[in-house]
Order: C-alpha cells, then sequence, then structure tokens
C-alpha cells in the first residue's frame, strides 16, 4: 500500500484477484537454481547452457547494464548470443533481432524484463531464464513468449543467490503464491527436460 493512497483514499480496501494459474503458466514447468552468490551467476548460466538439451535459449534480466554483461560473457564464452534488447532499441530494430532468433540466426536471445513484456511469440519450446528472479506479477511475462494459449510444455528456470540474499527465498514464495504454480530445484543431472 502506498502512503500517497493512504492519504487521498479514506476506508479504502485492498482488493485482489484470486489466485488462479493462467494458462501459459499452467504449460510450463518451473525450475529454480541457487548460485549462492551474484558472481556465480554467470558461470553457473554457462554450465547450464552446457547440460541443458536445447537449440534456442531466452535469457531475461532486469537491466540493460545486466543485459549488455551477460551478452559479453556469453560471446567471450562463445555462445551466440543476440545483441542485448533493451529499451534503447527502437522496434523495428527490437523486431530484427527477434526475427534473426526465431529464423536461427542467434540461439540465444538477451532481453531485458520489460522488453521482454512486449515480445511476439515465438514459434518453438526455447527455455526462459530468469537471470533475475522477477516478481510475483511479472512472472507470468516469461511464459507469453511461447504463446499465450499454447499447449507445448515449455521451461522457465530462475537464478537465486539466496546465501548473499536470503530474502530471495521468500520472494520466489511469493512468485508462487501469487501465481498458484509450484517452482521446484532444477535437478542437478539427468535429461529432465528436451528443449530442442
Amino acid at each position: 500500500d502506498s502512503k500517497l493512497a493512504k492519504r487521498l483514499l479514506c476506508d479504502s480496501v485492498h482488493v485482489r484477484e484470486p489466485t488462479v494459474t493462467l494458462p501459459q503458466l499452467r504449460y510450463a514447468k518451473h525450475f529454480y537454481v541457487d548460485c549462492q552468490d551474484e558472481k556465480w551467476k554467470l558461470e553457473t548460466l554457462l554450465d547450464l547452457l552446457e547440460s541443458l538439451q536445447y537449440n534456442q535459449a531466452i535469457i531475461v534480466t532486469s537491466s540493460k547494464r545486466g543485459a549488455a554483461w551477460i551478452h559479453e560473457g556469453l560471446l567471450k564464452n562463445e555462445h551466440p548470443a543476440s545483441p542485448p534488447v533493451n529499451g534503447d532499441l527502437n522496434q523495428a530494430q527490437r523486431n530484427k533481432v527477434f526475427s534473426d532468433f526465431t529464423n536461427g540466426t542467434y540461439r540465444l536471445l538477451v532481453i531485458t524484463e520489460i522488453c521482454l513484456r512486449g515480445a511476439d511469440c515465438f514459434p518453438h519450446r526455447a527455455p526462459v531464464i530468469a537471470f533475475d528472479l522477477p516478481s510475483p506479477s511479472a512472472y507470468v511475462h516469461f511464459a507469453a513468449p511461447m504463446g499465450r494459449l499454447s499447449p507445448r510444455t515449455h521451461l522457465i528456470i530462475s537464478f537465486l543467490a539466496a546465501s548473499q540474499d536470503p530474502s530471495q527465498v521468500r520472494k520466489l514464495k511469493e512468485v508462487e503464491d501469487f501465481n498458484n504454480i509450484t517452482i521446484e530445484e532444477l535437478p542437478v543431472e539427468g535429461s529432465f527436460f528436451d528443449c530442442r
């Protein structure tokens, strides 16, 4: 509740819609990886990309600085990544990157959370990797690129740094409760999900 709303409204009532699992979340498998510390997230991402069976993946971060940093780290480690999609690109530039990703020019799409909200549906099951844990209400957008009513199962993996910031465990629970989903720890070994 904001302070401004409390000052302006008398006898206000906070109303929240009942929790319902939206279709795009119902068809997703939800996992998290505890990287322990922010500084280990890029290394964890690189390890994950080596072990996942995927043709392409979407990597989402909360800031354009983070997107640029991830993009640079991916290229240094010989992972073909798109230019970072952020608010500095106009719509035509974003559409070009989306088209190149869809056509297979890039295996990895690096995008900010804000720009992901406006992304078109991609015609495959690319896993979505939340490099930064999204807010409960923003989480639904991590499933949207695969199609709002897609019956095809896709994968959403959220990174945490719980040892460095223990509140992230609580935030993960808030994402689960708000979206009426369960987010399990990603299995360490095994072909748990083929994203091709």
